[in-house]
């Protein structure tokens, strides 16, 4: 038993020099990291979560603050700090400043806020997880008005400022979770 024990040890040890070498011989990425706290007096009292951050370094997210029950939306970015937006529970910003979060998507440059209709059949607002360049947000909508028992009665759902809102009909999908650039958007 001791003799597996021992020859156990040595090829592990063996085979974890061999992965330290070998990730010596590439460049490890550096990442800067910020902490962003709450919007509390005392930021230990509460807390922040970002979901999504552009090309530009803005994020958005929610957090918490003094007096208010919930978590507000925001964006930050680390020349002007945390700004609220009227965005429940943004998901996703883009290039062009567009948030996208539950039942609204809100122009940071104009500070103009949008409300997607829901379709004919659908309950609720849109869930939207994420918006390309072109304005494009992708997400979900109820299609029951009773409980939706964890997202089980979802289509996925589109919407733009040009086309307007639509569903599209992908099989056994759920939502739409993200959209790239060239309009290619997974679902789930």
């Amino acid at each position: 038993m001791s003799f597996t024990r021992s020859a156990f040890a040595h090829t592990f040890s063996a085979a974890a020099s061999i992965g330290l070498f070998a990730g010596l011989a590439h460049a490890q990425p550096e990442y800067d990291f910020m902490l962003v706290d709450s919007l509390n007096s005392n930021p230990l009292a509460g807390e922040t979560r970002l979901s999504g951050i552009s090309d530009y370094g803005v994020a958005c997210g929610v957090t918490t603050m003094d007096n208010v029950i919930g978590y507000p939306g925001i964006v930050w970015d680390e020349a002007t700090g945390k700004t609220l937006v009227p965005v429940s529970n943004p998901e996703s910003v883009n290039n062009n400043g567009l948030v996208v979060g539950i039942g609204n998507v809100y122009d940071l440059a104009t500070h103009q806020s949008f409300s997607p209709p829901n379709l004919p059949g659908t309950y609720f607002s849109p869930h939207f997880g994420d918006v390309n360049e072109a304005g494009v947000a992708v997400g979900s909508i109820s299609i029951t008005s009773g409980s939706d028992s964890g997202g089980i009665l979802t289509i996925p759902y589109i919407w733009d400022a040009v086309n307007g809102a639509r569903t599209i009909a992908v099989p056994n999908a759920k939502r739409l979770y993200r959209i790239n650039n060239a309009g290619v958007a997974s679902a789930g």
